[in-house]
Order: structure tokens, then sequence, then C-alpha cells
């Protein structure tokens, strides 16, 4: 992390079934406790959320 390279990346990082609720951008996140939290934002941001992933994997958890 203190190096600048990006060591792992998710192509489709969106799940598919919260894109369908309309969920389109995630925002900003944050390294906490093992899991990597990340600002999940919808069209017209009317229900933003947090959604979490493993930061070894990138996997949702």
């Amino acid at each position: 992390m203190q190096s600048g390279k990006i060591l792992q990346r998710h192509e489709m990082c969106l799940p598919k079934a919260l894109m369908r609720k309309g969920y389109s951008h995630l925002g900003d996140g944050c390294l906490y406790a093992g899991k990597l939290y990340i600002a999940l934002e919808d069209f017209g941001f009317r229900h933003p959320g947090v959604i979490t992933y493993d930061p070894q994997t990138l996997e949702l958890s």
C-alpha cells in the first residue's frame, strides 16, 4: 500500500444483483478490522449503502 503499486484489481466489482437495483457507483473505501468497506451509491443518491469485500481476494464478504 505504501509503494503506490496496484497489487490486485477486480474488473466487475459491483455485483449484478445490486446493479439491477439501481446501484451504479462505488465511492471511497476504508480498510478496517480485516475488511474493505466501500461506499455504495444508487442512481439519484436515494439509497446509499456500504458494501464489504475481503481485501485479499476482493470477493464480497
